[in-house]
């Protein structure tokens, strides 16, 4: 699914925390992520990298270089937010 040229959005999706809405659409080996809602989860977010068989190279949140990262997960605190996250 990520592969489709329009990449995939998700509205309005029901947490414990609130709703969340997200866009990710794949460039080559970088995938941009908008993530927007009302959900506020008391330790943050955790980000699950869509790919099983990629490891997470670099990351920019809000077009900034993070260090808040693993092989598979991004972590950050506040909504709105855009990853661009490098494999």
């Amino acid at each position: 699914w990520l592969e489709r040229k329009e990449g995939i959005s998700v509205k309005n999706m029901a947490t414990y925390y609130g709703d969340i809405s997200y866009a990710m659409k794949k460039d080559g080996d970088t995938v941009k992520v908008k993530i927007y809602g009302k959900a506020k989860p008391p330790k943050g977010f955790v980000f699950k990298s869509p790919f099983l068989n990629k490891k997470i190279k670099a990351v920019k949140v809000n077009k900034k270089e993070w260090s808040r990262f693993t092989d598979e997960d991004v972590f950050f605190d506040e909504l709105p937010v855009s990853l661009t996250i490098s494999y």
